[in-house]
């Protein structure tokens, strides 16, 4: 996906560009700027995933951090773990019944919001309509989902990640998921803003636009006033 995104800002002729993730993006958005780093300027992103830097480093966490990094370990997480595990026999069920889709996307929504009790309360209800339509109408749910086991078919392989020196902004929301601790963060990215956001949950974009774009704005703001600097 990253090698896609980088052919196609250089056929539409951006030499430089900056770039802003979450969930899926964030992973996507970083193997773009090791893949292009000449040409991104910047990344802006509101979930970092990052392994524990040693084998020391869990137990040396504080509760509050435990708390917020331990939710795959949780039973609400199982979600991910059917999708990666068998996402095609999923998606035949879900395709086939748009009530079935709507309630495990309502189920989604519920638990990954900053919600009061009824996400509805977080997400605008015709905004969450149009999102769960999308998917419906063109037929994308279960390749939607290939995304979970490709992640785990190449994970095994992959190495630990190198430090990015590109520039991040990392915009924290506080009902955001698996969050590991900062300084965990800052040993594999270059992070030069942090923003503690008041509100807002894994759905930045939908639930809290106006905070997320003015972090954008602000980050870009910055790094576009430095060209980029490669070494070789």
């Amino acid at each position: 996906m990253a090698k896609a995104l980088v052919v196609l800002m250089d056929r539409l002729g951006y030499s430089r560009y900056g770039i802003q993730g979450g969930d899926w993006g964030s992973l996507i958005a970083r193997d773009m700027a090791f893949q292009a780093p000449a040409h991104v300027i910047g990344l802006h992103l509101n979930l970092i995933a990052v392994d524990p830097p040693n084998p020391e480093a869990v137990a040396q966490m504080s509760d509050a951090e435990k708390k917020r990094y331990s939710y795959f370990d949780r039973e609400e997480s199982s979600f991910f773990s059917i999708q990666a595990a068998e996402p095609q026999t999923l998606a035949y069920a879900l395709t086939d019944s748009p009530v079935g889709w709507l309630a495990w996307m309502i189920g989604k929504f519920q638990l990954l919001t900053d919600n009061n009790g009824d996400f509805l309360t977080a997400v605008d209800r015709d905004t969450f309509l149009t999102d769960v339509t999308l998917y419906w109408a063109t037929d994308t749910v279960g390749s939607a989902m290939r995304i979970y086991r490709e992640h785990r078919l190449t994970r095994e392989d992959a190495g630990p990640s190198p430090r990015l020196e590109t520039p991040v902004g990392y915009a924290d929301f506080p009902r955001e998921v698996a969050v590991p601790p900062f300084r965990w963060i800052t040993q594999t990215y270059n992070v030069v803003q942090k923003t503690e956001m008041p509100k807002g949950g894994h759905f930045a974009a939908l639930e809290q636009p106006d905070l997320l774009l003015d972090d954008i704005r602000k980050f870009f703001a910055k790094v576009d006033q430095k060209p980029v600097e490669i070494e070789h």
